[in-house]
């Protein structure tokens, strides 16, 4: 029964990664034929903008994932409610309620932030000029998103509670209706407006998911237990400050270069990059899955110091993912400048450029999954080493695209991520815990 469950998790994981990857794919396609190359730049440049919740959220999406799924080591889900010891339940109801207001917080904070912030940089190329009510759409685009972002605690507490299948066929549902809305408006000439459509569907989705399945919220969030009597500091303190250095680490490390391109040289190049790093993200998203889709049983198997049996099964997920991630890219770099039917090769940075950025996300690629060898410990040893390498890749990217160009830049951070981040990190790993498992 537990393999059955677990292949249908991965099942609905992989669906909802390859559909967002299709729907990726298909909307590069519809950008290339419905924007020129100058939205193409102010599309992606809002985008990379927008996301910068990331910074505001501190890493709390991974640990509400990897804390929830400790909790129901010892408990489970039975009907409606948790069944299982009954402190480790109000100490989960505890975790969740806070986790909720904390999250309503963070969405109110990167918005009064992230609007004026996002307003600064765009207008440095007078938007006005190539977008009508550009200053609206920038509005709805910061607040759709700040009121989806508080509404993601649940969907996280639910994936690291075990049900990883019902959160990523929600996620899917999401995925297809706002993507579908966004193609519908891109063919229809409303442009940057389209951007609009993801968060709006998402958000939607996810109350109608919540008034029609989520009975299991509601009865937590209709308890008497208080919204703020989580104990942060005594539980998750100093996770929350390793997990939340490194996500914005990773972010800075694979988020900003289109922004810091828009800024230093034009919004042409800056699109052309943005599709290749989505082309990359996308093939990353995807092959992640081996391992997210097993980090309940991660952290199963350690907590019931089962080491041994966890360090092999890591093992393979991990080449599994890193595998076929490479091959991915190979298929996709053969693709655009070998076959290329649609002749959208100038659309993608060139393919000096390409070939950078490609090495430098599969790089990022096997940072991510050593990351996420960590977490599972609920720790994070390698928060200082990523720091280390967010500073060096901002200081890279001012200096490198002030006196030099995009390619040397790009080779530069690549090389000291190659040389320095990724063997540092894995001697992190080998050092600090128990890989025989003895």
């Amino acid at each position: 029964e537990f393999r059955m469950m677990n292949n249908l998790n991965l099942l609905a994981i992989l669906l909802y990664k390859f559909t967002h990857a299709l729907l990726g794919i298909g909307t590069i396609f519809i950008i290339v034929f419905t924007l020129s190359p100058n939205m193409q730049g102010w599309y992606y440049t809002m985008l990379s903008i927008a996301s910068l919740y990331v910074l505001f959220e501190f890493g709390l999406s991974n640990l509400l994932i990897f804390k929830s799924a400790n909790y129901f080591s010892k408990l489970k889900w039975s009907k409606d409610v948790v069944d299982g010891d009954k402190d480790i339940i109000e100490e989960f109801y505890k975790f969740f309620k806070s986790s909720t207001l904390l999250y309503v917080y963070i969405s109110i904070m990167s918005f009064f932030i992230i609007y004026p912030i996002g307003s600064y940089v765009l207008e440095k190329n007078n938007p006005s000029e190539v977008i009508n009510n550009w200053k609206n759409i920038w509005f709805l685009l910061i607040l759709f998103t700040s009121i989806n972002l508080a509404s993601t605690s649940v969907l996280h507490i639910y994936e690291g509670a075990g049900k990883i299948r019902e959160i990523y066929l929600l996620r899917t549902a999401q995925q297809i209706t706002g993507v579908l809305i966004t193609w519908l408006l891109l063919t229809n000439n409303f442009e940057v407006i389209s951007l609009l459509a993801l968060p709006i569907s998402c958000l939607s989705i996810f109350i109608i998911w919540l008034y029609v399945y989520g009975r299991e919220v509601r009865v937590i969030i209709k308890s008497n237990i208080s919204f703020n009597a989580y104990d942060w500091r005594k539980y998750i303190g100093h996770l929350r400050l390793q997990i939340g250095f490194s996500t914005i680490s990773l972010y800075i490390i694979t988020q900003t270069i289109v922004p810091f391109v828009f800024y230093f040289t034009s919004p042409v190049l800056a699109g052309q990059i943005a599709l290749t790093i989505t082309a990359c993200n996308m093939l990353s998203l995807v092959c992640i899955s081996w391992i997210q889709q097993n980090i309940p049983l991660y952290s199963s198997l350690t907590a019931s110091n089962n080491i041994m049996l966890f360090n092999r099964l890591f093992t393979k997920n991990a080449l599994q993912s890193i595998a076929l991630y490479f091959i991915s890219l190979i298929t996709i770099f053969f693709i655009i400048f070998h076959i290329d039917p649609f002749s959208i090769m100038q659309r993608f940075a060139s393919m000096d450029l390409f070939v950078y950025l490609a090495i430098y996300f599969f790089i990022y690629h096997m940072l991510v999954i050593l990351v996420n060898y960590s977490r599972v410990y609920l720790n994070d040893k390698l928060y200082l080493t990523l720091i280390a390498s967010s500073v060096i890749h901002v200081f890279v990217m001012i200096a490198g695209l002030t006196y030099y160009d995009v390619e040397i830049t790009v080779g530069l951070i690549g090389i000291s991520l190659f040389l320095f981040i990724l063997p540092y990190s894995f001697y992190i790993i080998k050092t600090s815990y128990n890989l025989s498992g003895r």
